[in-house]
């Protein structure tokens, strides 16, 4: 389970470029058919399921704060996000001036007539800003 994983995939590197080594460690969720998964291996594509609840919590100051809030936001490690678990190479995003279609069309062209961008609607984040995103290899790849 532990060796299941591609650290260069990890780090941005497209799953195409994969050696027949580091394939072999995430077998058998390396490919579906022709199609690779991005990340591949048991430890990406493993869900848990656990339920944490706060009751009650005591701060430095001994008052008891009830139904204390869990806080999901700011955990990761800015290396973390920027490096070891970075975006494919080729990866792009945008964020859109409005949520509305006209102005946030994932279905917009390239010069070459081809379709820019990967997402089939937006991405709305936690603020409600909209974003749309290039995945490349998406031909080929399930990320």
């Amino acid at each position: 389970y532990q060796m299941s994983l591609d650290q260069y995939q990890l780090l941005g590197r497209l799953a195409s470029q994969q050696d027949v080594t580091t394939a072999s460690y995430c077998a058998p969720l390396n490919k579906v058919g022709d199609t690779y998964i991005n990340p591949c291996g048991f430890i990406a594509n493993t869900f848990f399921n656990d339920v944490f609840t706060l009751e009650s919590i005591v701060k430095p100051d001994g008052t008891v704060l009830e139904n204390a809030p869990m806080v999901e936001t700011g955990i990761a490690w800015e290396s973390d996000m920027r490096w070891k678990f970075a975006q494919p190479e080729g990866f792009t995003a945008e964020q859109c001036p409005s949520c509305e279609e006209a102005e946030c069309d994932c279905n917009a062209l390239n010069e070459k007539g081809e379709r820019a961008w990967s997402c089939e609607q937006p991405y709305t984040d936690e603020d409600g800003n909209c974003w749309r995103y290039y995945y490349p290899e998406d031909d080929i790849t399930q990320y």
